[in-house]
């Protein structure tokens, strides 16, 4: 009966592969098993575990125990070369059985995992809640693996290594039953990212950025501001998933709340009426907030929970459900309905009423009392808007104008730090501004860069957030016949209104974009220039404007921004307004499906996307939803009450330029690290079979005006679970144009 563990067998394999001359010395495995190869220093064993071939190591194990320890040239052990050619059981067997190491380390301090085929063989299972694989990477994740990532430490050090230790943690991210594996071990010990602790670089560790400098001698806050003056988001890892990082940031506020605030926190207690706050109207409780906030300063905030101070004139009820009562009051009344004056009008003028004492920002307490905080602070372009913006406003506030997107500030820096979110979804556009990572201007003419690209697209689909309707009207003006654009006599130019306030009326003021004339109009020419400069006012109007600039300054009191660049802007839109757990049977039920042939039978690409969907996290359905419909919440009403119906668009493979799939470049985004580099570094050139390139099919966008995913016709169930997990985990934003 055929066995194809008999050594007889493995024999002929080897014997096939390489040849007769290689495998002679398999003959009479107790006297040959310490020969070399005179080249390459490789052994029996070295050449064994290139072929996967388990029976002959057994064999060359038991007449020679050493021989599967033994190092080859460059300083290899069998199981560096099995991990290299992804022979995932022959690496269990040497790790587990044979007396092999998972840390062992070649000559330039390489592991095993240094050289792991993270591609091989990895699928879904569904109903086990997550990824099964039988990567050698996985294997030797399977143990000792803080001893492997201290490793990956002290190489993460060394400027020859950086470049593999990035493509490794790349893949450990890419490889969703590695990335898993990953994530549990660090959830067992939170304490291994601390500050300090031997895990600390994960959380540091910059991907996909070159670096001018040594990755050792960049921290996270450091990279963060280099990106953010250039006009970037700040780098962020990916390896470490969403849950360990918010537990990462707990511990990190609550160590440095408890040392930096001691002394504030003691003062804070001292006064009675300053810990105390008191709600007299649960339904509009901004302005018991608003004088709250005033009075004890940002030490209230971060030193302890809101319940632990509510008391209501109502009830008696305090605890974690009466805060949420609270931040669901709270985001009704500062959002309103998207059709409020807002700031404008008699609110205002009631202010100056009282007087202007107001001025002085050195305001005592019987100030507080002197006219009402201002609400809402929020607005929408249009009521089916999905996502609330501050109401456009002069470059200089009122003074009580701007103490109350101080302290609304505030309130979003405690909704970070204490897991206490407002259930409101606040425009991507302004919480970038929020944390600093303004997209930067930029001139459309010339050369572009990549990131200048990258820019201009992401100003279009923030635009189609916040502003749908607008954001059509620009899609007409790019795809529209060019006698049609010149026909509509459009101005080269953009009509600002500002809110009124106390000090100026409302406005309306023609805005030049960029060095045009307002008196020049839209041409087919000149339409892509106009509509990508249109686009960027548009955001930059919410980024940094001066409501926006006073909600930062709250937030910062509160939470440092440096702290938050391990987080993507949709995953802090995310910690900020909460999320609904979405229902995957109410997304089926209403989602339409758009370019697909169903006539004789049904497509395979969106049942394998809701069977995605099924065994994800509630934060990555809520990921989901924000990255095809612009907002993490559902509207009143779920599925069924949005404009468009969420709709599944099917995109042809051919219509998209992939590249070769012989391509055996060693980009980032390929999960093989290298396969072929190192074993001919070793000294084995006989052709790798490799896997496929997963980094080959583009990751899915979407059109968030019109609620709808675009989706390749990815090949199989695994490839699409892949590209999908890879677009939710390792950053939303930013997949449109991948």
């Amino acid at each position: 009966m055929f066995d194809p563990t008999d050594s007889a067998y493995q024999e002929k394999k080897l014997q096939s592969a390489y040849g007769v001359a290689d495998t002679q010395i398999f003959k009479g495995a107790g006297t040959t098993a310490i020969i070399r190869d005179q080249e390459t220093g490789s052994s029996a064993a070295h050449y064994a575990a290139r072929a996967g071939a388990v029976a002959s190591l057994r064999l060359l194990r038991a007449a020679h125990p050493g021989s599967v320890r033994a190092l080859d040239a460059e300083g290899a052990t069998p199981t560096h070369i099995a991990a290299a050619y992804g022979h995932a059981e022959c690496v269990r067997v040497l790790v587990d059985e044979l007396g092999g190491s998972r840390v062992a380390t070649d000559a330039r301090g390489w592991i095993p995992l240094m050289y792991a085929d993270f591609a091989s063989d990895f699928h879904s299972e569904r109903g086990n809640g997550g990824w099964s694989g039988r990567s050698a990477a996985l294997v030797l994740m399977q143990g000792d693996l803080l001893a492997q990532l201290r490793s990956l430490r002290v190489l993460s050090e060394d400027a020859m290594s950086i470049p593999c230790v990035k493509r490794v943690v790349t893949s450990l991210a890419e490889n969703p039953a590695c990335y898993e594996a990953l994530n549990a071990f660090l959830r067992s010990d939170p304490r291994l990212l601390d500050p300090g602790a031997p895990l600390e670089f994960l959380l540091s560790l910059s991907f996909g950025k070159p670096a001018d400098t040594s990755a050792a001698d960049t921290s996270a806050a450091d990279t963060a501001a280099a990106d953010t003056a250039h006009g970037m988001a700040p780098t962020r890892t990916t390896v470490v998933d969403f849950p360990n990082r918010r537990e990462w940031l707990a511990r990190t506020l609550r160590s440095e709340s408890n040392f930096a605030l001691s002394s504030s926190f003691q003062e804070y207690n001292s006064s009675a009426n300053g810990s105390r706050l008191t709600l007299t109207d649960s339904q509009a409780p901004w302005a018991d907030l608003f004088k709250w906030a005033r009075l004890n300063g940002p030490g209230g905030w971060r030193n302890s929970p809101l319940h632990h101070h509510m008391r209501s004139t109502t009830h008696i009820a305090s605890g974690p459900g009466p805060e949420r009562d609270l931040m669901e009051s709270l985001a009704k009344e500062l959002s309103g309905d998207g059709v409020h004056e807002g700031l404008r009008g008699e609110s205002l003028r009631a202010e100056n009423a009282n007087g202007n004492e107001n001025e002085n920002e050195n305001e005592n307490e019987n100030d507080t009392e002197k006219g009402a905080p201002f609400a809402p602070l929020l607005t929408r372009a249009e009521c089916k808007s999905p996502v609330y913006r501050p109401f456009h406003l002069p470059e200089v506030l009122p003074v009580r104008v701007e103490t109350a997107f101080v302290i609304f500030g505030q309130l979003l820096g405690y909704a970070i730090a204490h897991k206490s979110p407002l259930p409101v979804a606040l425009a991507t556009s302004f919480v970038r501004g929020v944390l600093g990572r303004e997209t930067g201007d930029f001139s459309v003419r010339g050369t572009e860069t990549e990131t200048e690209t990258r820019q201009k697209k992401r100003h279009l689909e923030e635009l189609a957030e916040m502003d749908p309707l607008e954001a059509k009207s620009l899609a007409w003006i790019l795809d529209a016949p060019g006698e049609e654009v010149e026909a509509a006599c459009l101005p080269f130019s953009l009509e600002e209104t500002l809110e009124e306030t106390e000090v100026t009326p409302q406005t309306t003021a023609e805005t030049t974009l960029g060095d045009h004339l307002v008196s020049e109009r839209v041409t087919a020419k000149n339409r892509n220039e106009y509509v990508y400069l249109r686009a960027a006012r548009q955001v930059a109007r919410v980024e940094t404007s001066s409501a926006t600039r006073a909600t930062r300054r709250g937030f910062t009191t509160v939470i440092p921004t440096h702290q938050l660049a391990v987080f993507s802007t949709a995953e802090c839109a995310l910690m900020l307004g909460g999320c609904h757990d979405v229902s995957v049977t109410e997304m089926r039920a209403s989602c339409k499906l758009e370019g697909y042939c169903t006539t004789h039978e049904t497509p395979p690409q969106p049942a394998w996307l809701f069977r995605f969907l099924e065994r994800a996290s509630t934060d990555e359905r809520a990921l989901f939803l924000k990255f095809v419909t612009g907002s993490s919440r559902l509207p009143p009403g779920g599925f069924d009450a949005l404009e468009y119906p969420l709709t599944v668009v099917s995109v042809p493979l051919s219509d998209i330029g992939l590249g070769s799939a012989n391509d055996d470049s060693d980009n980032d985004g390929d999960a093989r690290v290298g396969r072929a580099a190192r074993a001919k570094r070793v000294g084995f050139s006989a052709k790798i079979n490799k896997p496929v390139k997963l980094s080959r099919y583009p990751l899915p966008t979407s059109a968030t005006c019109f609620n709808q995913l675009r989706l390749p016709e990815y090949p199989t169930e695994q490839v699409l679970h892949h590209r999908i997990a890879t677009a939710l985990r390792h950053g939303v934003e930013g997949f449109g144009f991948a």
